[in-house]
């Protein structure tokens, strides 16, 4: 038995040999994370083995290996999820759905993008449970997307453009012990990324409040009109006037972020549809804020078993 964290692809295809394995890792970490039953809200179970359930030992609910999980209401089977979990976490990057359903062998495309689309949903939901502290860069951005057809896509470049969505960026960050020439005296901490409807000052200030902690947060952004009442919700705000061409200099890593994300969406999936903007988003910022794991493989199960599905 080795290490999760330390899982190569080889060692990951003699864990999860065959299909029993797969549901005995999956039970295995239910119990780790802990069971409460639905009905009684009771936490001591049996496991009935003829038919891979929990049953309750004070109201005798039964619930199966995939009830209240990723895999809720899914046929497919255990170890295809598994391999999908491993595809998406072995690279720090990402990986299309298209080569997912190659990887997989799997006949049609909708069951990989169903699943990567699930997947991301728990690794948004895992991040959403942590706040931003101390210094945090913000600032927002723009991503080209796919946008539905009955919308009148006018020529126009920059912040009106109609083809390209906005977005909300922040990344918490520390001082750098080791100072690079040419480098930034900063090291990032963790990061969160929106999708937002528009940039106006209400919609900034709710996704900022959201973000980050409110009592001990130090937000530096630049001078941008919707920023103006951010300071209200921080413990301070430093905002500046940078010119395009500085921008990269005064907020580095807020910078650093809009061009690997644009990287990652033009590189490797090309165009996205506006409506699910937040979820690849979601992937890209998970793996980052555990950029310093060498797998996050079981992370993201851990993900998918606590998030709540109906």
């Amino acid at each position: 038995w080795f290490k999760i964290e330390d899982m190569t692809h080889e060692e990951f295809a003699n864990l999860f040999a065959d299909e029993q394995d797969c549901k005995m890792y999956w039970k295995q970490m239910r119990e780790k994370e802990g069971l409460v039953c639905l009905g009684c809200s009771g936490n001591s179970f049996r496991w009935h083995t003829g038919q891979y359930r929990w049953i309750c030992k004070g109201c005798r609910k039964s619930f199966r290996l995939r009830s209240g999980t990723v895999m809720q209401d899914s046929n497919l089977p255990f170890r295809i999820w598994m391999k999908a979990m491993n595809l998406m976490t072995i690279t720090k990057k990402s990986i299309s759905a298209l080569e997912l359903q190659r990887q997989l062998g799997l006949k049609r495309y909708e069951p990989a993008l169903y699943m990567m689309g699930k997947i991301r949903v728990a690794m948004g939901d895992r991040d959403s449970k942590y706040e931003l502290d101390g210094n945090v860069e913000l600032d927002d951005g723009f991503v080209t997307v796919i946008k539905p057809k009955e919308e009148n896509l006018e020529s126009k470049r920059g912040r009106g453009s109609k083809r390209k969505h906005p977005i909300l960026v922040m990344v918490s960050f520390n001082k750098s012990e080791k100072k690079k020439k040419n480098r930034p005296k900063t090291i990032p901490g963790y990061l969160k990324l929106y999708a937002m409807d528009d940039l106006k000052t209400e919609a900034v200030s709710e996704a900022v409040f959201a973000a980050v902690k409110t009592d001990s947060a130090k937000l530096q952004s630049n001078g941008y009109a919707s920023f103006g009442k951010l300071k209200k919700f921080v413990r301070s705000h430093k905002s500046k006037v940078i010119s395009p061409s500085e921008a990269h200099i005064h907020l580095p890593w807020v910078h650093c972020t809009i061009g690997n994300l644009k990287r990652v969406i033009d590189g490797i999936h090309h165009h996205i549809n506006q409506e699910n903007l937040q979820f690849y988003m979601d992937e890209f910022a998970y793996k980052f804020n555990r950029r310093n794991f060498k797998s996050i493989f079981e992370r993201v199960v851990i993900a998918g078993i606590n998030k709540k599905w109906a």
